[in-house]
């Protein structure tokens, strides 16, 4: 088996339609199907934010089938080959997972657009994740040197979506339900993608036009330290009073899609094939090593169990070393084949997959990885996993043995998907 076919083989090996049966599946999901069952029928404003924005946009018109008052799409750079061709100045490619001026010029001005629509217009905001980078503004005590710092530093602090997206929301003018309390002179519908194990709208996108929002004193603590170092003028106490304390009756949420959905959709083209598949867990948070301890011990509970295939999702945590991140070419999904590789040594039949489903596994060549037994013995001569794991590099090293593949630009973001086949 030559590098270059390494993937390609082992997808094969499973069966001829396996790498198809996820791409339907994905297409499956995607803005345009979800959005055919919508009923729009007032005219308004659209804003779209996040990696999805200009797919979602795209969707919602054609459901809509009726002329909009304006459009405003924060798409976060390199995650669709869609355009908007009606709509070319509406739109603005945005960095992620940090903001920065470009992004904070771009929601200033969205923010003028908006505040000045007429009483009791319709806005509808699309959201995806990606939207807490994608739509971003400041609070005005803080300056933007600063709140770039402080997400770089609860990144690297291995924080989970909940608690880094309350950060957000503490020291950002647009997020935690501000957005949406801002403008209440408007009637806001929004429609959630999520990307967030709870499919709680309040955490997808740092929650624009949900309130109120849940506070966790083990990260208004860290935050505190931290802006008391920074000497940033202003206190947490007077950052959490900022938060809308009341929900907004001006603003109905609705989620459209979630991994659920998706994986649903995963099961029944599998079984099709004749295999017997499973939903293990689709909630995982926990850090990557203690994901790779749950689903080793699930793997090994059925290992003499044929044709069973396991499925896992959710997004668990990784911590990594500042010149990792900003130099390494892995992710967490990378990373976690890594791990699973070290522990598949001993079962010649079994197979582990893990993708991600937005169509990019951090800073990795591949989006998609399938590791098996012999993958440890092809790593070991780079450093073994661990130590390519700390160096950031757990991505680049499976790409280089083949046993990366690409699923192109997805136009979704339904967390992580990893999945154990037992040949």
């Amino acid at each position: 088996m030559s590098n270059n076919n390494r993937s390609q083989d082992l997808l094969e090996t499973i069966h001829p339609e396996f790498k198809e049966v996820l791409l339907t599946s994905i297409a499956a999901v995607k803005p345009h199907q979800r959005f055919s069952s919508v009923t729009i029928t007032d005219p308004g404003f659209v804003l779209a934010i996040g990696k999805n924005a200009v797919v979602q946009t795209k969707a919602f018109l054609e459901s809509a089938e009726i002329e909009m008052l304006g459009i405003r799409i924060h798409q976060v750079e390199g995650y669709t080959d869609e355009t908007l061709e009606d709509y070319p100045n509406a739109i603005q490619y945005l960095s992620h997972p940090i903001p920065n001026e470009k992004t904070f010029q771009f929601t200033r001005k969205t923010l003028e657009l908006i505040s000045d629509l007429e009483p009791n217009t319709k806005l509808y905001v699309l959201i995806s994740g990606g939207g807490s980078a994608a739509f971003a503004l400041p609070e005005p005590e803080i300056i933007p040197e600063k709140y770039l710092e402080i997400i770089r530093l609860a990144i690297a602090a291995g924080f989970d979506i909940d608690e880094l997206n309350l950060i957000r929301s503490l020291i950002d003018q647009v997020k935690g339900g501000k957005f949406g309390a801002k403008m209440d002179h408007l009637r806001i519908q929004s429609y959630v993608t999520s990307d967030v194990v709870s499919d709680d709208p309040k955490i997808v996108a740092s929650g624009p036009t949900v309130a109120p929002l849940d506070i966790d004193t083990h990260v208004t603590k860290w935050l505190s330290r931290l802006m008391i170092n920074m000497e940033i003028p202003i206190s947490i106490d007077e950052l959490i009073q900022r938060l809308p304390s009341e929900s907004l009756d001006h603003v109905e949420n609705t989620v459209i899609t979630t991994r659920m959905d998706l994986i649903s959709v995963l099961q029944a083209k599998l079984d099709s094939l004749g295999f017997d598949t499973m939903i293990a867990d689709a909630s995982l948070t926990s850090s990557i090593e203690e994901t790779v301890a749950t689903i080793t011990q699930l793997i090994d509970q059925f290992s003499s169990f044929t044709g069973r295939i396991l499925i896992w999702s959710g997004e668990p945590t990784i911590s990594l070393p500042s010149q990792a991140i900003q130099n390494g070419k892995g992710g967490r999904i990378s990373a976690i084949c890594c791990l699973l590789a070290d522990e598949l040594e001993d079962y010649a039949d079994i197979l582990f997959l893990g993708l991600a489903t937005d169509g990019k596994d951090g800073s990795s060549p591949s989006s998609a990885y399938v590791v098996n037994n012999e993958t440890k013995s092809h790593l070991r001569p780079l450093g073994g996993a661990r130590a390519l794991i700390r160096a950031g590099n757990s991505g680049l090293a499976l790409s280089s043995m083949g046993y990366g593949f690409d699923l192109g630009n997805t136009d979704i973001n339904l967390l992580d998907l990893y999945i154990g086949i037992i040949m």
